[in-house]
């Protein structure tokens, strides 16, 4: 959803307005503005910010009877409304609820909707009637319930619109009742005009302020009074009504890309909860459709590598996206950390999208990708693999280096379209002056202080801070990232002179290599110890399941009341158990291989189950998804630092369960440079 570029048109037009609170005891010319927000808080919450910007203030009538009105998340989006500078209004619809027998009594529920907004801080002294069908059909208008607005002769209400204006129009004029009363079809009977404005501590109905003249664009045209932006305004006392439905423009689509670890999924968060936009973390790779429904299928994590490389199967899968979210009324965001990968075939597939870059130090991104163990395995197919010389020759440090590298490198041209995660994290208004920058309204009122504290700042990294890094590792650092990181506007970790020549022995190091060629792949590692595990139901641990092993292949069938969970190694799924699974090394691999079968369109998932000395979880890794009715898969891994034992476990998710899963054999394998494994 955005805003069209004809009501700006209309905005320039205006020059300065005032809200009808204002207008209502303001002298000489004015242009009071005011909008009956009948359908959509979001698209009145992205006008009233663009008004703002502009120095516009208005009206927003707030029609309790619409459904967003009881939506979570509503006084929120009003008070933001509010905090920008203009004033809320509520837009009555008592009579046509009272008509349609969803309340009894409009007098206590008036009472009631007016002291909701009141408690949550809308200053609401206004009101407009909302023009509802059931007014047309049984003659009303909803302002009738006031006393104040009752004219000497209650007879010339006839021939107003259900707004109360003058209608030239028949289908839109409305006959007072000659008994001066309501009756609906459950014979009750409601007096007109019963209640009073200060008894509810109100101060006028929109259509009853001093006006020289009046503008609608009631039922999507100006068909019902002159267009204002064909009209002189300078002079006169003005009142025109804007209804936000009417101006809605086509939805606009963003990707914004970034490395891994620089805090999308925060800002992804930050976008969809409080701006215009309906914004996604990773979705465009991770869905796709099936038989017509988005279906979750994750294609980014295990296996990605594959998918890297399968640039036909990624523009399928934007263009599920595309189809996904066509429909979408709110403008779309997605942000990606893999997209940069296939800017290309994104920028193919939605030509009019807008694209920007979140950035991080670089320096932090390295150490929390190091530390959450990238590339530590000889054959990692979870990360993309940047076309860097030598790749397979160097150490998972300088690994780590040169993904940074790859994707900042991708991503330069953005540099006018780049936001520094350093920065937007310091608050509300560096939030926001960013978000003006790139042309996206943004909502303070919508978030609270524990938003902005995206960096994790209390973590204790195993690598540590720049300085406490070693010397090697700084040089490499400053040998694959040091100009680019300063290019990308952050301070010398060094100085200028320390830097060059730390770099140059980077360089050095860089093309002396940190591995010995006979480590460089899987097929050239011993494996020393092999293990092909009997298919037995007494050693498994099946949760929320069954297994079968009476005949071939053995098949494990969830029970549909639960996750079902199957852990080969007999241990548990938050903890180890004595005797079970299988003790691991440092610098050991650790391989699995599972031939395992699913229905067409299902799904199940292969994790790694990673103990420390105490039993605990160290870490739960997602090695394979099994999608296949006949699938062999293999696993290579290189187990963190803390792990003592390790265990292999088959999930599947109770939402996607399928009725059964095969299992034909399971094989492990370890490698170390250690002569004795158990």
């Amino acid at each position: 959803m955005s805003v069209s570029d004809a009501y700006f048109r209309y905005l320039d037009h205006f020059g300065r307005t005032v809200t009808l609170r204002d207008a209502a005891d303001a002298e000489g010319d004015f242009i009071a503005l005011r909008h009956d927000v009948d359908h959509d808080i979001d698209m009145a919450l992205e006008m009233a910010y663009w008004e703002s910007e502009r120095g516009i203030r208005s009206t927003y009538f707030m029609l309790h009877s619409a459904d967003y009105f009881a939506a979570d998340g509503f006084l929120d989006k009003a008070m933001q409304i509010q905090a920008f500078g203009h004033e809320v209004g509520l837009h009555l619809n008592f009579l046509a609820q009272w008509y349609r027998g969803e309340i009894e009594d409009p007098v206590s529920e008036l009472d009631r909707v007016l002291g909701d907004l009141r408690q949550a801080g809308l200053n609401v002294s206004g009101v407009s009637a909302h023009g509802d069908k059931t007014c047309y059909e049984a003659g009303f208008i909803n302002y009738w319930m006031f006393s104040d607005l009752r004219p000497r002769d209650a007879a010339s209400e006839s021939g107003l619109s259900a707004e109360g204006v003058p209608g030239n129009d028949p289908r839109f004029s409305i006959d007072y009742p000659s008994t001066g009363k309501l009756t609906r079809e459950d014979g009750k009977v409601l007096e007109f005009w019963q209640s009073s404005f200060s008894a509810h501590g109100l101060d006028y109905h929109a259509t009853h302020l001093n006006n020289d003249r009046y503008f609608s664009d009631s039922g999507g045209n100006w068909t019902r009074s002159p267009d204002p932006l064909l009209e002189d305004l300078s002079t006169g006392r003005h009142q025109v009504l804007m209804h936000p439905i009417h101006w809605m423009a086509e939805p606009k689509r963003h990707f914004f890309y970034s490395t891994a670890r620089s805090g999308s999924k925060w800002l992804a968060t930050l976008l969809d909860k409080a701006t215009s936009l309906e914004a996604r973390h990773e979705y465009a790779l991770n869905h796709q459709l099936v038989n017509g429904e988005a279906m979750f299928r994750k294609h980014t994590g295990p296996g990605f590598r594959e998918l890297q490389f399968d640039r036909g199967r990624v523009k399928a899968l934007l263009g599920d996206y595309g189809d996904i979210i066509k429909d979408r009324p709110l403008d779309q965001a997605e942000v990606n950390v893999y997209l940069e990968e296939f800017r290309d075939l994104v920028e193919e597939t939605f030509p009019e999208a807008r694209e920007f870059h979140l950035v991080r130090d670089p320096a932090s991104v390295v150490r929390s990708i190091y530390d959450r163990e990238w590339y530590r395995a000889d054959i990692d197919t979870n990360h993309k693999q940047p076309a860097a010389g030598e790749w397979q020759s160097l150490d998972a440090f300088a690994r780590c280096c040169w993904y940074v590298r790859d994707v900042l490198e991708n991503l330069d041209d953005l540099d006018a379209r780049r936001v520094r995660l350093e920065e937007i994290s310091q608050g509300a208004d560096a939030f926001s002056d960013a978000m003006r920058r790139l042309g996206i309204p943004f909502y303070p009122e919508l978030l609270e202080p524990a938003d902005f504290d995206p960096l994790n700042r209390n973590k204790r990294w195993v690598l540590g801070e720049y300085a406490e890094w070693s010397f090697r590792n700084r040089c490499v650092f400053l040998a694959i990232l040091g100009s680019l990181r300063t290019r990308l506007g952050y301070r010398s970790l060094q100085g200028r002179l320390v830097s060059k020549l730390m770099a140059g022995i980077g360089r050095l190091l860089v093309r002396r290599s940190f591995r010995e060629p006979e480590e460089t792949g899987r097929e050239q590692l011993d494996f020393d110890h092999r293990l092909e595990l009997e298919l037995d139901a007494s050693r498994y641990f099946p949760v929320g399941g069954s297994l079968s092993t009476d005949r071939e292949p053995a098949r494990f069938a969830p029970n549909g009341e639960r996750n079902a969970l199957l852990i080969f190694g007999g241990s548990r799924w938050g903890k180890a158990v004595r005797n079970c699974g299988w003790p691991v090394e440092h610098g050991m691999h650790f391989a699995v291989s599972l031939r395992a079968g699913i229905s067409a369109g299902q799904e199940a998932r292969l994790y790694l189950l990673y103990y420390d000395a105490e039993g605990g979880i160290a870490e739960r890794k997602l090695a394979a998804y099994i999608r296949s009715e006949a699938e062999m898969i293999e696993v290579l891994d290189r187990p963190p630092s803390i792990a003592e034992f390790v265990d292999v476990a088959l999930f599947s998710s109770m939402d996607e369960q399928p009725a059964e899963i095969t299992l034909t054999d399971i094989r492990l394998a370890w490698a170390s440079n250690e002569e004795n494994r158990p």
